[in-house]
């Protein structure tokens, strides 16, 4: 018999056989919150600091960037040989307090190396390698022990407001990462940079964290192959749950094509000034913030988190296809361009919001470790081949015309995937 979306939504257990204790709507959590906020900063200047340091201060050429900065791609797309086995094997309170303090060390290094100038290339290169290694696993680690440290009972005013703080951490890091580096310099950037995680290590250690050891630990036998596949076996045996790591991978690949073919039409091709295009980012970045505020609303309003999911695909898609109509470089064409982009951020996040929601939800507290894994491999395999792609893509179709592909393959994947396929996986999941 077909569960209704309502109890789909909300169980009544753990993962563990045992009962959830639904008092989670006071357990304090403002350490936790400061920490997100200060690891999202921090990721947020990594991400600039690093290429800035290469490409500016250095003046290495494109191919060198491109190999120093590939290390961190390689590391994440090779998690699930290690992050998800960790997460679920270890105390995973102390996982991620170590991996947040292993960061600022490797940071303090990192800022240290480039006193030493081109002579420090290559542990540059291995120290940013480790790095993403390092956070990846804290990432895999504090994500499968999100639900317990939020309550399953709010798991999407959990969601919701992590997503909220992601967006407004990275938007801040970016905005003052180039001011810092520029004034500053690498360096005392780099410092800068290692103190946030220093603060989410500290955060983390006050935080309130129940079942942070799976009962799992030290009693997984299994051959090392077969727990690294655990997490893939697991995902294709739940169909809902193949759906959903399908949807957002495929999703991203699309999100990130479009990010660089956005950056194409607005910049290269209809020729707005760059502080306009970093405006118009600035008002995405706020539909974002009310995106997921509102997510849980949204998905009360459609009856389910699939169908909002359906809806915020489905007119991500339009909105990108308005992006085809802007011509010229006036202020209705700034005007117009930042209310797409401030929709586009709006359903971008009720989607990121619903689609965790409800991985977290199919997921026991055991596995979370591995599916969470195999979700940052296909997220970043997503990232990878959308960048790869979008130069070739750009060059055979213009900025306007790829845009208005992915606008196509977005349609197809809310009308493919989260329609026809959604609906057959929850009849075979109920």
């Amino acid at each position: 018999m077909r569960k209704s979306d309502s109890e789909a939504e909300a169980p009544s257990t753990s993962g563990t056989g045992e009962q959830i204790a639904v008092d989670s709507s006071r357990r304090p959590l403002g350490w936790f919150w400061s920490g997100r906020f200060a690891s999202a900063f921090g990721s947020a200047l990594t991400t600039l600091i690093a290429p800035y340091y290469l490409a500016v201060v250095l003046h290495l050429d494109a191919v060198a960037v491109s190999l120093v900065m590939a290390g961190p791609v390689v590391a994440t797309l090779l998690s699930p040989l290690y992050a998800g086995i960790i997460a679920d094997s270890v105390d995973r309170k102390l996982l991620t307090i170590s991996c947040d303090f292993l960061q600022f060390v490797l940071l303090v290094m990192l800022g240290a190396i480039t006193l030493w100038g081109p002579d420090g290339l290559l542990p540059f290169g291995i120290a940013n390698f480790l790095l993403a290694i390092v956070s990846s696993v804290s990432a895999v680690g504090l994500m499968a022990g999100f639900p317990d440290i939020v309550g399953e009972d709010r798991l999407h005013a959990g969601n919701a407001r992590l997503q909220t703080f992601n967006t407004i951490a990275h938007s801040a890091g970016g905005l003052s990462g180039g001011a810092v580096m520029s004034f500053l310099g690498p360096f005392t950037a780099l410092i800068v940079n290692s103190l946030a995680y220093l603060m989410s290590s500290v955060s983390l250690l006050f935080t309130r964290w129940p079942n942070a050891k799976p009962h799992t630990v030290g009693k997984n036998k299994e051959p090392y192959m077969r727990r690294v596949a655990h997490g893939f076996v697991l995902v294709r045996k739940k169909p809902l749950l193949l759906v959903l790591v399908m949807t957002s991978t495929v999703a991203n690949f699309f999100i990130t094509l479009s990010a660089v073919a956005l950056l194409w039409l607005l910049v290269r091709e209809i020729q707005l000034p760059y502080f306009m295009y970093v405006l118009i980012l600035s008002i995405g970045s706020l539909g974002a913030a009310v995106g997921a505020t509102l997510s849980f609303r949204i998905a009360s309003w459609t009856g389910s988190n699939q169908r909002a999911q359906l809806l915020s695909l489905s007119l991500y898609a339009v909105l990108l296809a308005g992006y085809t109509l802007l011509d010229g470089t006036g202020v209705a064409t700034v005007i117009f361009a930042a209310a797409v982009d401030f929709g586009v951020g709006f359903v971008v996040s009720v989607y990121i919001v619903n689609n965790a929601v409800q991985q977290q939800v199919l997921v026991p507290s055991t596995d979370r470790g591995s599916v969470g894994a195999v979700r940052s491999f296909g997220s970043a395999l997503a990232g990878v081949l959308g960048t790869a792609s979008s130069g070739v893509l750009i060059a055979l179709f213009t900025g306007r015309g790829t845009v208005v592909f992915c606008a196509i393959g977005l349609a197809m994947v809310a009308l493919r995937f989260t329609f026809h396929v959604f609906r057959r996986a929850e009849v075979l999941d109920s």
